[in-house]
């Protein structure tokens, strides 16, 4: 059980690593990178977050980890691993960079930066997630989870290949 595990957090405890999506044992890794990053566990379910304006849904996830800097660039287990920076408010000027995939994948909003701020996190309106890489001005779809993201982040698990910008 995570209570086992990790006896000294109370969210681990309180069945948190389930509302928050973190369901095998590499996303308990995160859920404690983020406890060991000084985040207090909240209430907050993201498999519930609503379908709606993705703006909303930034700013559910920044109120949530306001300004933590959670892991840390190295070695990762298909590319090298990220460190997450949340951002401390909401920056709208950051949904620019997705401008030429809007198209397709509707607007986004950012939350984060990673990899040294090489990178921009953003989320869309059905909660999904996508990394733009600023070296190369490419965008990745990391997943339609808040956990799925965050796993292929701070493990380096492969983002596969990028997503063709809008005709």
């Amino acid at each position: 059980s995570f209570a086992c595990r990790f006896p000294a957090c109370c969210a681990l405890r309180c069945g948190l690593p389930v509302a928050l999506g973190f369901w095998h044992m590499s996303q308990t890794a995160i859920l404690e990178m983020f406890v060991k990053s000084g985040w207090k566990a909240s209430s907050l379910d993201f498999h519930a977050l609503p379908a709606e304006h993705p703006k909303a849904t930034a700013e559910r996830i920044i109120a949530q980890f306001r300004d933590l800097h959670v892991g840390s660039v190295g070695a990762g287990r298909d590319l090298p691993a990220s460190d997450v920076h949340f951002y401390s408010d909401l920056r709208s000027e950051v949904s620019v960079v997705a401008e030429p995939w809007l198209e397709i994948t509707g607007m986004l909003w950012g939350i984060a930066t990673a990899h040294h701020g090489h990178m921009i996190i953003l989320t869309g309106a059905r909660g999904e997630f996508y990394a733009f890489t600023d070296p190369d001005e490419q965008l990745y779809s990391l997943g339609s989870t808040f956990s799925e993201a965050m796993e292929r982040l701070l493990l380096g698990h492969s983002y596969g290949k990028p997503i063709a910008k809008s005709p």
